[in-house]
């Protein structure tokens, strides 16, 4: 079992409460980008006992974790975004697009399906919007500079996507 939560701290908690429940040879096992390399590792070896895979986004596209025939989804992403002058790391309702692929995760080696944690009724964006959209540039501008990009070759320079 996949179950998309996310972020660490909600990882834990889940982590913590699956625990409380009595063995039924099932592992636990969280999967985030703040992982050590022996973590992951331990992740992809065989395992005689069921497994519960407690993963953030980094697991929509990324691989394919061993096993996973069911998902659970949260339906919530933390992201950077531009709140009150600054950018900060908010809980967002994930995109259509995180949500198809986060439901592509069950079943790739067997049949499998999600399960969504919420309401049938939610309608997402249909793609995430991209962080030079959501984020202030203020880091990006200074750090340009430093580098001698700045004034008019900082207004030239070719943008994958070019700033609003």
């Amino acid at each position: 079992m996949l179950v998309f939560l996310p972020g660490k701290g909600e990882i834990d908690r889940c982590r913590v409460e699956c625990e409380r429940i009595p063995p039924h040879n099932v592992e636990i096992l969280p999967f985030h980008a703040g992982l050590s390399v022996d973590a992951v590792d331990k992740i992809f070896r065989q395992s005689a006992k069921r497994r519960v895979f407690l993963a953030t986004n980094v697991a929509e596209t990324s691989l394919t974790l061993p096993g996973v025939s069911t998902v659970i989804d949260s339906g919530l992403v933390r992201q950077m975004i531009h709140r009150g002058g600054r950018s900060a790391l908010g809980l967002m309702p994930a995109s259509q697009a995180s949500l198809d692929q986060r439901a592509g995760r069950a079943g790739r080696t067997a049949p499998g399906f999600c399960v969504r944690l919420f309401s049938s009724g939610f309608r997402p964006e249909a793609v995430d919007r991209p962080e030079i959209e959501r984020l202030e540039l203020d880091d990006l501008v200074l750090q340009a500079a430093a580098c001698g990009l700045d004034g008019p070759l900082l207004a030239e320079a070719p943008w994958v996507t070019p700033p609003a």
